[in-house]
């Protein structure tokens, strides 16, 4: 009873939405292990990937802060439900607790509020474990019965979000692209059919030679 008086006190706080009170945290720290099995029958762990923090939240908004034990909620809601107080409330225009902190946790997950499409926003969420940041709902749910009366019970998940930075680096200054430097080799003058016939008949007549020098020493060796 003592652990629950205490846990009661603990409202907690999910982006600008306080609450009144924290009826369940429930924390999950999971890891992802690679596992790949070779033929003799074992299996290979060679990576362990951590995933994503994530935090499911029971949380309970009333029209009133409330400042009492988690055992005084509990007589409260019971007493309504059992019909020991009844009253007629006259309401106005101004938002109740309640209905703004239903508006904020709609806004969180990027629903329509009052005809206007919102984009889910990135909370930052206090809990009585720890602080969590960078987090994103998943998940919403709105619990109402008789025992709730006017108050909103509602249960949340959320997931951490990591993102990645890109960042641009400018070029050196005195960066220069360099190419391989040209060798001159001067003026070149283009081939003509003159000058493609003069090369032919050039090593047409060193052919002709060593074919005359060639008969000229098999007759001597032959003589």
């Amino acid at each position: 009873m003592a652990t629950s008086i205490l846990f009661g006190r603990v409202g907690g706080k999910i982006g600008a939405l306080q609450l009144d009170a924290t009826l369940s945290e429930d924390h999950a720290y999971q890891n992802e292990v690679s596992q790949f099995p070779v033929e003799n029958g074992d299996t290979i762990v060679d990576n362990i990937r951590k995933l994503p923090e994530q935090i499911t939240i029971n949380g309970l908004v009333t029209n009133s802060p409330v400042n009492v034990t988690f055992t005084d909620i509990t007589n409260i809601v019971d007493g309504v439900s059992n019909k020991q107080e009844s009253r007629t409330i006259e309401r106005d225009d101004t938002p109740t607790r309640v209905e703004t902190a239903q508006n904020i946790l709609l806004r969180i997950s990027g629903r329509v509020i009052h005809g206007n499409q919102v984009q889910p926003e990135i909370v930052d969420i206090v809990t009585g474990l720890r602080v969590y940041k960078n987090m994103a709902m998943t998940s919403l749910k709105i619990n109402r019965t008789g025992a709730t009366g006017q108050a909103l019970n509602f249960t949340a998940d959320f997931l951490q979000v990591k993102s990645v930075i890109v960042k641009l680096i400018a070029p050196q200054p005195n960066f220069k692209a360099k190419a391989t430097p040209k060798i001159p080799k001067g003026k070149q003058k283009p081939a003509t059919p003159a000058t493609v016939n003069s090369k032919l008949e050039s090593r047409t007549s060193i052919a002709k030679n060593a074919f005359n020098s060639a008969q000229k020493l098999l007759t001597s060796l032959g003589g």
